[in-house]
């Protein structure tokens, strides 16, 4: 008999939810106006992961399937999300059981991304068991906070964004081989832009977002480790009264930018522009994102594409040249917006922008 249905499986995750949402509370958590980005379904046996494949298969979508620590993990984005909280969930994730550990079948934790940092957290939450293991971590580093019904995990990158990087094969060679997470790890470096939204177009620049307090030692390092590049190019600039570096070169055919100033990386704009971007893609659905990449594809830079698509989705005419109008956007206003919009709740965001998200 199956341990699985798509009738219960629904309820199961609302009762995890619940049980899990008592413990936060009772503990003081707050989640703000963080996403729950997904939960993660654990199994027993190999034989039940394949049989949990099979369920979620006929839920969702899978994204990907891929070895990580030496078992499988399959990425699925449901069709229809789970509600809970205020906030929409569509990611599920599903590990296969690792040798020698014991798992239970059922939820086990769920993930949910911040902009603050992961220190800070561990700090505030001190009194709550934690595995910090996951803070080692080159690429989207986690917190665990442990309690009795489940975990709950931070991170800054959501699962789909990451999944968008593991996918395209320029961004994971580059990964791969130059190793530049770990290289600027003591900066704390963040991947942002269109990559990770796979809204990228013909030459965008892979972001790589650093803080950093001493900018001159910063830049001779970046100047040792890749200054036999093509394109090489070192800038010191004004950012909101904060000097800042940004670093261009190429690397077989792939424009890096890598952006340095003081402030923490999962702060600066371009983060923050980043996250909001995320989460309206994970509310716009398909026809959304269709929407925001056609805007693109016409020229226009990623911060105005979503602008448009929030303020004027309904007027758009992309047939005609009525897209030239939206050259003209104050930027600053775009940039302001959807900075604000950052630290918006779900329900806050559906409720601003209710001519996009009416029906949703």
């Amino acid at each position: 008999m199956s341990l699985f249905s798509l009738n219960t499986i629904y309820d199961e995750a609302g009762h995890f939810l619940n049980s899990l949402m008592i413990d936060l509370q009772q503990s003081e958590v707050d989640l703000k106006h963080w996403d729950i980005d997904h939960l993660c379904y654990r199994v027993e046996t190999q034989a039940q992961y394949f049989e949990a494949q099979n369920l979620f298969k006929e839920m969702g979508q899978l994204l990907i399937e891929s070895p990580v620590n030496g078992r499988m993990i399959s990425t699925y984005k449901l069709h229809k999300p789970i509600r809970h909280s205020g906030r929409t969930i569509d990611i599920i994730e599903l590990p296969a059981p690792k040798a020698g550990k014991i798992t239970i079948t059922g939820f086990e934790h769920i993930e949910v991304v911040v902009d603050e940092t992961l220190t800070s957290l561990s700090e505030k939450y001190y009194r709550i068991p934690q595995d910090k293991g996951g803070l080692r971590k080159d690429f989207n580093a986690e917190l665990e906070l442990i309690f009795s019904s489940g975990a709950l995990k931070f991170h800054y990158q959501s699962l789909e964004s990451v999944v968008r990087i593991e996918k395209n094969q320029k961004i994971s060679n580059f990964l791969n081989e130059t190793q530049i997470l770990n290289q600027l790890q003591e900066y704390h470096p963040l991947l942002a832009g269109t990559f990770p939204l796979d809204l990228n177009v013909e030459k965008s620049d892979l972001d790589i977002l650093c803080d950093c307090r001493d900018l001159s030692t910063f830049c001779k390092e970046i100047e040792k480790l890749y200054s036999n590049h093509p394109n090489f190019n070192i800038q010191k600039t004004n950012v909101r009264g904060e000097t800042a570096a940004v670093i261009n070169w190429t690397w077989q055919d792939l424009p890096i930018e890598v952006f340095a100033q003081s402030t923490q990386s999962c702060r600066q704009w371009g983060f923050k522009h980043f996250q909001i971007e995320d989460r309206i893609l994970k509310l716009a659905g398909f026809d959304g994102f269709q929407s925001i990449q056609k805007l693109r594809n016409l020229g226009l830079k990623t911060e105005p594409a979503f602008w448009v698509y929030l303020t004027n989705n309904k007027q758009i005419d992309f047939a005609s040249n009525e897209i030239e109008k939206f050259d003209f956007v104050d930027m600053e206003t775009v940039f302001q917006e959807l900075y604000e919009a950052s630290f918006l709740s779900e329900n806050e965001i559906l409720s601003k922008y209710k001519n996009i998200f009416i029906n949703t």
